[in-house]
């Protein structure tokens, strides 16, 4: 379910006939080999992501000490839950599907109006019980999940690792586009395990002050504070500044540098619920607002239903602090490409992460998430429009193919070949991955032209 103000077709662009240019001074950079193609500037890819030493310690000497004997399977089971989970049905759509239940028993069963008082009122018990049975067969379920200290057991051991990972790779946009910004504060809506500071304070440790982590469940809030204490009770917290709420706080004076709601949206029970969350957590905002989720369709849903409502507000409000633009992964502020795209699949990224070590042998997993970074401001005139990989890189023999979100909102699939596109573009697009940025200054069509021209001299080579 979408807020559906920025909601339009955009055209999809599939084409060889293009060309790509770098800028002069990084393309003199790769070609003296000052700069490595697989680290050039639009590389993205943090690799394989282990959760710091600390953290893992502390895992371990919880999980000697705390963890039940069937906490394994039932990890497992509520993590396939979670994954499964659908944004909750609005009310009015659940009324709108009773009323056609309603009109359909009619045609079948008759007009109850027409029935005695008595055969009435037996018929309207059985038509409610029918119309109920229905609903429960066709409208997903949603109940909020108590997280209590089993559960949050069980949570901690099947998304610490994968929590910290997805928003080390979601920070590192910060990291790699602005090197020199700097967290002082961190406000963490929804904030569970308190993964989102442990990756936060590996990235920006020297700057990083207060830590305000906001959850409803206090069992999960003691179990991230035991995570900081190195799951030794009674010992001091590893970050300093560290505070636990079960709720927001009620004014907006104060302002965080980076405010963050990950894992969270769909736990909020409606629309509006969730729309006043973003609102307020936007206006608590200084600097950049990130919002993640899973890189299922539901996780997709929630994170555009957030970006809509957010750009929405660009025309709407006449308040400066409502003022800002997407950050990352898109390199514009207009609708989602992939809405429209007819494949009914949403926008993910990828990331590699080491699991917790348990009886298991794997050293390497990777979970898939969707992501927006919204920053305070108006977007730069100078900012880089570089287009965004969106699906797996497609490696051939003597080209190469990119599947990509350019800045002007196009999802447009580039295919490189070093003798058209020279040896810089192609080298720089085999070395990007999913989720990289190609660093092509001008990306555009060629003129029938130029594919004329193009095509005479193959045709004179051969």
């Amino acid at each position: 379910m979408y807020f559906l103000a920025f909601r339009m077709n955009v055209p999809i662009t599939v084409s060889t006939k293009w060309k790509a240019e770098i800028d002069p001074e990084l393309k003199q950079k790769l070609i003296s080999n000052e700069v490595k193609f697989r680290k050039h500037p639009g590389i993205r890819d943090v690799k394989c992501v282990a959760m710091p030493v600390r953290l893992q310690n502390a895992f371990a000497n919880m999980w000697k000490k705390y963890s039940p004997k069937d906490v394994l399977n039932k990890s497992k089971e509520l993590i396939q839950h979670l994954g499964s989970r659908k944004m909750p049905v609005e009310q009015a759509e659940i009324d709108v599907k009773a009323n056609e239940f309603n009109s359909y028993l009619n045609d079948e069963r008759g007009d109850i109006n027409s029935l005695a008082p008595a055969e009435r009122e037996i018929e309207a018990k059985k038509r409610k019980d029918l119309v109920a049975d229905m609903l429960r067969h066709n409208i997903y379920n949603w109940n909020h999940i108590e997280y209590d200290a089993y559960k949050s057991m069980l949570y901690l051991l099947g998304r610490l690792a994968v929590n910290y990972a997805v928003l080390y790779r979601v920070f590192s946009e910060i990291t790699k586009e602005v090197p020199d910004y700097k967290v002082k504060t961190l406000l963490d809506f929804g904030s569970g395990l308190g993964t989102t500071m442990w990756a936060v304070n590996e990235l920006w440790e020297k700057s990083l002050g207060e830590c305000y982590n906001v959850d409803i469940s206090n069992e999960m809030n003691e179990l991230a504070q035991l995570l900081l204490q190195g799951g030794n009770e009674g010992k001091k917290m590893m970050l300093k500044k560290v505070y636990f709420r079960q709720y927001l706080p009620a004014t907006n004076v104060v302002k965080f540098n980076l405010v963050v709601s990950a894992f969270s949206l769909l736990e909020l029970p409606s629309i509006q619920t969730r729309l006043k969350t973003i609102h307020s957590l936007w206006l608590k905002t200084e600097d950049f607002l990130v919002l993640v989720e899973d890189g299922n369709m539901a996780g997709y849903e929630a994170i555009m239903e957030a970006r809509d409502f957010i750009l929405h507000l660009q025309e709407k409000s006449t308040d400066p602090e409502d003022i800002g633009h997407v950050f990352a992964p898109c390199q514009h502020d207009l609708s989602c490409p992939r809405l429209s795209d007819g494949t009914s699949t949403p926008c993910n990224f990828e990331v590699n992460y080491n699991p917790v070590r348990l009886r298991n042998t794997i050293t390497m997993a990777n979970h898939r998430f969707s992501y927006v970074i919204f920053r305070k401001g108006q977007r730069g005139t100078t900012d880089k429009k570089w287009p965004r990989i969106v699906r797996p890189v497609v490696l051939r023999g003597k080209h190469v193919i990119c599947r990509t979100c350019t800045h002007d909102g196009r999802l447009t699939e580039i295919t490189s070949t070093k003798t058209k596109h020279g040896t810089e573009v192609y080298r720089c697009a085999r070395a990007s991955k999913w989720g990289d940025l190609l660093p092509f200054d001008k990306l555009e069509l060629k003129s029938q032209e130029e594919i004329a021209l193009e095509q005479n001299a193959e045709n004179e080579a051969s």
